[in-house]
């Protein structure tokens, strides 16, 4: 993948920004989410991938990104963290609907 400007902004923002991609089909959303994802560890110095929550609001493209990060997919870059399989931990990657109905329903009271 070669970034447009837009892209590799979003790619090398700093790790404390916290972004929102919105864009239309095929503007490249799912490869600049891998790259950014990669660059937080390789580049940010981000020890703990765990804390990286990536969400979208369909299976298929939580399913792409996952292969992706798996270097399942492709556009995968040779060398370094690029050849690795990232774990973003048991919630980091999922659907909108995974990531935060759990956290909106009520606590059940023990029986």
């Amino acid at each position: 993948m070669t970034p447009d400007s837009e892209q590799a902004a979003v790619i090398e923002a700093a790790p404390e920004e916290r972004l929102v991609i919105v864009a239309g089909p095929g503007a490249g959303k799912t490869a600049v989410i891998v790259e950014r994802v990669r660059a937080l560890i390789e580049d940010g110095g981000l020890d703990r991938p765990g804390d990286i929550l990536v969400v979208s609001f369909s299976r298929a493209a939580v399913g792409v990104v996952a292969d992706r990060l798996a270097g399942r997919g492709r556009g995968q870059r040779r060398g370094g963290v690029r050849d690795q399989r990232v774990e973003l931990g048991e919630r980091g990657l999922g659907r909108l609907d995974d990531a935060f109905v759990p956290l909106l329903r009520p606590a059940r009271a023990p029986r």
